[in-house]
């Protein structure tokens, strides 16, 4: 009766933590960018979409 799971983590194991950690990066970065920014933010789009009208 032996399994086939080693003791160790397996890269699927490291890929799933990396994936999550680069989420939760880009979410941090985008509300603090939104905090900061969100004047110049809101008048580039709003140039933009005046520009195309």
């Amino acid at each position: 009766m032996s399994t086939s799971r080693v003791p160790w983590s397996s890269s699927d194991d490291y890929l799933l933590f990396s994936s999550i950690i680069i989420i939760v990066g880009v979410l941090l970065f985008s509300y603090m960018a939104w905090s900061l920014w969100h004047t110049q933010i809101t008048a580039f789009y709003l140039r933009a979409m005046l520009g195309q009208m």
